[in-house]
């Protein structure tokens, strides 16, 4: 079953266990799908072979789950080095090739950049080569029909010499532009309530392109991966921009404690008041 949230399209736990233990936590949660992590030693690409993947298809479908394939996140597909960047991008059209057998969408990350000097002309460099092998990507997906959602990191601005890529609204625009249409966004509103302070205003802008949402929340400067009521990311106001803009999708829950049942309240709750105020302001 699904999130009982009007917008909520389906709901998926992500917690970075391996695959049978991702079933057992999607059957407990009630979770629609399951999140396979691409960047563990347990289900990173060369774990697949045939017979697993066989394997994995007949559970999914004996518990009436979907799977959503998270890249490795290690993946330098932004490097300034091209060889690297080729090597990178035939990495992750393996990682193609597993989603497409398993009907799931991949997610991929932003790079991270290393620099001592030149900062913001290597950024540029990066971002308009993340955009480049991006787009190469989306060609090779769409022949094997797997949908790409890139999610953004978030923007530390203390962390010198070691730089995310992908981590602020003016990355994604510059990307999102350069790529093809059918590449979406996966939302970490945890990671952008550490890159914008008003985190809500992201999703505003690019809910057009956005086919998830990743929810946890923090205090604004580590990525504490908290309980939805415990921390200071605006969840209301990311409800009234979803209820304005009408957008519906996917929902991950991606908490250290708690999980699905617990969000689920706390986005519910939101989601009421925010229709109250509405109601209240038209009646007005």
């Amino acid at each position: 079953m699904s999130m009982r949230l009007p917008f909520a399209k389906g709901s998926t736990i992500q917690k970075a266990t391996p695959f049978d233990e991702s079933i057992e936590l999607a059957k407990k949660e009630g979770a629609t799908h399951i999140y396979i992590e691409g960047s563990s030693k347990t289900d990173n690409v060369d774990t697949w072979t045939e017979e697993k993947i066989v394997n994995s298809l007949e559970v999914l479908s004996a518990n009436s789950l979907r799977a959503i394939y998270h890249g490795n996140y290690r993946n330098p597909i932004a490097h300034e080095i091209p060889q690297i960047r080729a090597a990178a991008l035939s990495y992750m059209k393996k990682e193609v090739d597993i989603a497409a057998r398993l009907g799931a969408p991949l997610i991929v990350h932003g790079s991270s950049l290393f620099t001592h000097s030149n900062r913001d002309a290597l950024r540029r460099d990066a971002l308009l080569s993340f955009a480049e092998e991006v787009n190469k990507l989306s060609e090779y997906a769409l022949s094997k029909g797997v949908d790409i959602w890139l999610e953004n990191l978030e923007h530390y601005s203390d962390k010198r010499p070691f730089y995310t890529l992908f981590s602020r609204c003016e990355e994604y625009e510059v990307v999102l532009n350069n790529v093809h249409d059918s590449v979406r966004m996966i939302l970490d509103f945890g990671h952008e309530n550490i890159s914008s302070s008003e985190p809500w205003e992201t999703f505003e802008k690019f809910c057009s392109r956005i086919s998830a949402i990743s929810v946890s929340n923090n205090n604004g400067a580590v990525d504490s991966h908290a309980m939805l009521h415990k921390g200071n990311a605006n969840f209301e106001n990311l409800i009234e921009a979803i209820v304005r803009n009408k957008w519906a999708g996917h929902i991950t829950v991606e908490t250290k404690a708690g999980g699905i049942s617990e969000a689920e309240e706390y986005l519910m709750n939101s989601y009421n008041e925010v229709i109250s105020n509405r109601l209240s302001s038209v009646a007005v």
